[in-house]
């Protein structure tokens, strides 16, 4: 499958993420499609036309983490979280969302982006 023909979901509130990654992506050859909320989100990653989805925690409606338990119950989507929650000293004990680490793809990946 060529990059052309897979299509990324990204769930991330935050625009100016949501349109760096949508851009990154598209430049590479990906299809990117964005969903600004968790109930958004987990409607379209459950359509199944999606090859991947790029899921921040920290959503309106349905926090990311409750997209990628019901995620999980449904399908078997590769999921990679991006979120800056676990940066926080208060989230160092929070537990983190369960990503099956059997299967490729399912990652948990701070945000690090930085505007140049």
């Amino acid at each position: 499958m060529s990059n052309e023909e897979q299509k990324i979901l990204i769930i991330e509130d935050d625009k100016d993420i949501s349109s760096l990654l949508t851009e990154f992506l598209s430049q590479n050859g990906f299809a990117a499609h964005t969903a600004a909320n968790g109930l958004e989100g987990l409607n379209r990653a459950l359509s199944g036309q999606y090859s991947l989805i790029l899921l921040d925690l920290m959503l309106p409606f349905q926090s990311g983490d409750e997209v990628l338990r019901k995620l999980r119950r449904e399908s078997d989507i590769p999921v990679i979280v991006l979120s800056a929650k676990s940066l926080t000293r208060d989230n160092k004990r929070r537990p983190r969302p369960r990503c099956n680490r059997n299967r490729m793809g399912d990652r948990i990946q701070n945000k690090t982006f930085r505007k140049s």
